[in-house]
């Protein structure tokens, strides 16, 4: 009976407001101790992620994975971008003929390159392929220009009678320069001589081939080939997938001394 008194009692005590101060006091401290616990456990998770190296691996969804690495969204490596350049040269302009080796039992058989027509006229189907790492938008038909010029080229319609080849010979490709004042923009030169083979020139007739090359960073494919991709679309796709194209060919400047 004293106990429950008691408890009476203290339920009935009047509460004074000199009292709500120190109760106020006291919760106040305690969030502050619960606000510094938490502050300091959010610390000690940042340091610890900020110790972790950075991710140097990514996959894509067709299941290929690449090693990367911080950089500039426009930055290429030199040595891609000499490479792209080099085998782009090579490929737009050696001319057989033929087609490459169809899915075929013999693959020892190539069809006859019949080309592909530009205004009435027509350029090798492996130039044709190749001009899809060149500019072509809204700002920018080089694309369309630069296949009008091939067909301009001498002799270009022996190729495809069979009476005319041509091997494109590169001599030099140089260190891919960065143009003044600009970001993912290059120039790379290049000193070459496409020669030709005919009935009049069994030995080859040589013509020099030196220009420069403006290169652009550009965005690469963002979706993996489909599973029945045709050959072009492979093709396209291997020359996209570096993240280059080239904006303007010019011919390269003699250096003074």
């Amino acid at each position: 009976m004293q106990i429950s008194e008691l408890r009476k009692r203290l339920k009935h005590l009047p509460m004074d407001e000199s009292d709500i101060l120190p109760l106020a006091f006291v919760g106040l401290v305690f969030g502050e101790i619960i606000l510094a616990i938490g502050l300091l456990w959010v610390g000690h998770s940042v340091a610890e992620i900020a110790k972790k190296p950075a991710p140097t691996l990514v996959q894509r969804v067709d299941g290929q994975a690449f090693a990367v690495r911080d950089a500039d969204r426009n930055y290429r490596e030199p040595e891609v971008i000499r490479q792209l350049i080099h085998e782009w040269v090579a490929f737009t302009y050696t001319w057989s003929g033929k087609l490459p080796s169809v899915n075929t039992k013999d693959k020892s058989q190539s069809l006859a390159d019949e080309g592909i027509q530009i205004n009435n006229k027509r350029v090798p189907t492996v130039a044709w392929q190749a001009s899809f790492l060149l500019a072509s938008d809204a700002k920018s038909n080089f694309r369309e220009a630069f296949l009008e010029r091939l067909t301009q080229i001498p002799s270009i319609d022996g190729v495809f009678s069979g009476s005319t080849k041509t091997v494109m010979l590169i001599q030099h490709v140089s260190d891919p320069q960065l143009l003044a004042g600009e970001t993912g923009r290059w120039q790379v030169d290049v000193v070459a001589n496409l020669i030709f083979f005919d009935r009049a020139n069994p030995s080859g007739n040589t013509i020099p081939w030196n220009n420069s090359y403006i290169v652009r960073a550009v965005d690469p494919p963002q979706t993996p080939l489909p599973d029945k991709a045709s050959d072009y679309q492979q093709i396209i796709y291997q020359l996209r997938q570096r993240g280059l194209e080239i904006e303007n060919i010019v011919p390269l400047q003699e250096r003074k001394p």
